[in-house]
């Protein structure tokens, strides 16, 4: 293509690093010291802000950065970090561990090499090892080659095109968001409050709690042990040999990096063969366990065993509590309470590890919660519980979708294996 050139990074852009600003100079009122905590996706945070002396900030104006500006961490564990300043922004100075690159307004638009330095920057990394991925050296990245478009019409195009699927992205990010926060508050109700039966989540304007020793509860509540509830407590055991023995099908071994809140997540699981499972029949798992991180970083995690869940065994970092009555609707309360804030302090509160993280079955059987008496109500929590995790389901397959196609179109747009001429002519 005739119409697209390339050129190494150093005869098209500027690179300005920031400023070791000294931290007596440090205000809670004054011109905005940019560092890489205040570095999002795409964007910039004002969270643990940092101000510079408002009477000596003049003295740094060449630090300052403006809207559009590309901004690159250099170096520590975000190295490689990108993102670019918002129209928002004012008043902005660079600390010295972040890149500003400045392409020559000549030769590309802002926009278009943001997204192009995102696949540049990506790449450099990849190639490099070692402590060399955690600092970027400005004489080694700046021989990287960028191609473009000679166009600015066109370039500008097609930073077009990728900022829309990006402010799709943002959209549907922010509404999965609002959609966690208000299950955070739904769920406090729905494992506290109960639903009536005319389906209403219960409040204490219109209906009788009592006192328990967890708080109140619905008068039509027990306070329970997990203790009380279950008739089966019990982890599993790495098998001798350990991850020697693992095969690539068998039966499912599920450990703690499989159980996440609210799901299990089997794209890195392993198996085990008949045989050993055998030996391990104590921990075999059945339709509606709940399964609960016990040690590690991930205590506290919890989910429970889908009924199309394969024939499968436990480590001994997870155990499973089988109720005494079993059910999807109950074993959803139960997995649900135990990630809720009640849950998690009770947890928190029974860690037996010390300097080691972990707790044991008799504190397990210690936790409490509010227990429905009626099955009916535990299938009107669930078939709640459900209706909105659809909805975040249906949001997430969604963003996902629509980071699938970003990826595409970047790959396409700015290799210019897809050109957007037809675009530009029917402008």
């Amino acid at each position: 293509m005739e119409d697209w050139v390339s050129s190494q990074l150093k005869e098209i852009i500027l690179i300005k690093r920031g400023y070791a600003f000294k931290s007596k100079d440090y205000r809670e009122t004054g011109d905005f010291i940019l560092r890489v905590t205040n570095m999002e996706n795409k964007t910039i945070s004002m969270d643990n802000a940092i101000f510079l002396d408002i009477s000596i900030a003049y003295l740094f104006d060449s630090f300052r950065v403006d809207e559009g500006d590309i901004l690159l961490v250099m170096v520590g564990a975000s190295t490689g970090k990108i993102s670019i300043v918002p129209k928002v922004a004012k008043n902005v100075l660079l600390n010295q561990n972040i890149w500003n690159l400045k392409p020559d307004s000549s030769i590309l638009n802002k926009k278009f090499f943001f997204y192009n330095a995102t696949n540049i920057v990506r790449n450099h990394l990849s190639r490099s090892q070692g402590s060399a991925r955690d600092f970027l050296k400005q004489k080694d990245f700046e021989q990287e080659i960028c191609f473009y478009p000679k166009s600015l019409k066109e370039q500008a195009k097609i930073a077009e095109i990728l900022t829309e699927i990006d402010e799709a992205i943002s959209k549907t990010e922010a509404l999965i968001e609002k959609y966690k926060s208000i299950k955070t508050g739904l769920m406090q109700d729905l494992l506290s409050k109960g639903i009536d039966a005319d389906g209403k989540i219960r409040s204490f304007e219109n209906h009788p709690f009592k006192d328990s020793p967890i708080g109140k509860i619905p008068l039509e509540w027990d306070c329970k042990y997990i203790g009380e509830i279950a008739e089966h407590i019990r982890s599993g055991v790495t098998p001798k040999g350990g991850s020697k023995v693992y095969q690539k099908e068998g039966v499912l071994l599920i450990r703690s990096q499989n159980v996440h809140n609210s799901k299990l997540l089997l794209d890195d699981v392993a198996y085990i063969n008949e045989k050993i499972n055998e030996q391990m029949l104590g921990s075999q798992l059945e339709k509606y366990d709940v399964l609960l991180n016990i040690t590690g970083a991930s205590i506290g995690r919890s989910a429970f065993v889908p009924s199309n869940l394969p024939k499968a065994n436990v480590n001994q970092h997870v155990c499973a509590i089988r109720q005494n009555t079993k059910s999807e609707s109950r074993a959803l309360f139960l997995s649900e309470f135990l990630i809720s804030e009640k849950g998690q302090n009770q947890i928190k509160q029974n860690n037996a590890g010390g300097n080691r993280e972990g707790i044991n079955y008799s504190m397990i059987k210690a936790i409490r919660l509010g227990y429905p008496q009626e099955n009916s109500e535990f299938d009107r929590i669930a078939k709640c519980i459900k209706t909105f995790e659809k909805t975040l389901i249906l949001n997430e397959i969604e963003l996902s979708k629509l980071q699938t196609t970003k990826t595409g179109l970047m790959q396409d747009l700015l290799s210019g294996k897809v050109r957007v001429t037809n675009l530009l002519n029917n402008e």
